[in-house]
């Protein structure tokens, strides 16, 4: 006499746990990862206790280096065509401010040149960069 065989269940795989463990690790790596803002060069930025940080969607940046190099939104270029694309950046738009992020020990004079030729191409404001300073004067730590 012949055994009826057992029915077999179905196999299946219970995906579930499996959404929750890929769903905390999107969460992880979203919460943890940095993103950069901006590449350049190094630059030490001089430190003023009386300045705001600002969050500022899409400006125009000059970044000047200490050795006097100037870059206009990432690319080198010289003082004379720098003025050249600031009025082709302001005719563009002409609400955009400029952020002058200047290395500390930049000579001054590359500074002021970089803010007249702003001036020349009718920058509507000029920003120039600072960091807070990690023990303002009148604070005790």
């Amino acid at each position: 006499m012949p055994f009826p065989l057992p029915k077999q269940a179905d196999a299946r795989i219970d995906v579930s746990p499996l959404i929750d463990v890929v769903f905390q690790l999107l969460i992880f790596f979203v919460v943890t990862t940095t993103f950069l803002t901006d590449t350049g060069i190094p630059l030490e930025l001089p430190e003023a206790a009386s300045g705001q940080s600002e969050a500022i969607q899409q400006e125009m940046s000059v970044r000047v280096a200490r050795d006097g190099g100037i870059r206009f939104q990432g690319e080198l270029v010289s003082l004379d065509d720098l003025r050249d694309r600031l009025a082709a950046a302001v005719k563009a738009s002409p609400k955009k401010a400029l952020t002058i992020y200047g290395d500390g020990q930049v000579d001054y004079e590359t500074v002021v040149q970089v803010m007249d030729a702003a001036r020349r191409a009718r920058v509507p404001g000029i920003v120039l960069a600072t960091e807070q300073p990690l023990n303002p004067p009148g604070k005790s730590p």
